[in-house]
């Protein structure tokens, strides 16, 4: 998730799986200086399965793939450089406190 502004829409499709598209802003902050700058832009497409959906707990995964565009220069990387972004979440979830006795 970015710190900076982002959009992202979903749909779900058949069974268990939500297909997915994501814009963010990645500022980058030094507390060393003191400042912000502009960071990162990454556009994502993601596909989501639901492995286990109770009232108790919820087991989701998610693949990510997109690109990452540098807004800045820095030493041996030019300005608006392009590369692959791709990445993956394994998430759980409690939705309810379950008494155990």
């Amino acid at each position: 998730m970015a710190p900076g502004p982002a959009v992202r829409s979903s749909r779900k499709l058949r069974g268990c799986y939500t297909a997915g598209f994501a814009a963010e802003w990645n500022p980058w902050f030094s507390f060393h200086a003191g400042r912000a700058v502009a960071g990162t832009f990454n556009a994502y497409v993601t596909l989501a399965r639901r492995w286990y959906v109770r009232p108790e707990l919820s087991l989701y995964s998610r693949l990510e793939l997109g690109t990452s565009t540098l807004l800045l220069e820095l030493v041996g990387v030019d300005r608006y450089s392009t590369g692959l972004h791709y990445g993956g979440v394994i998430r759980s979830a409690c939705r309810e406190t379950v008494a155990i006795r």
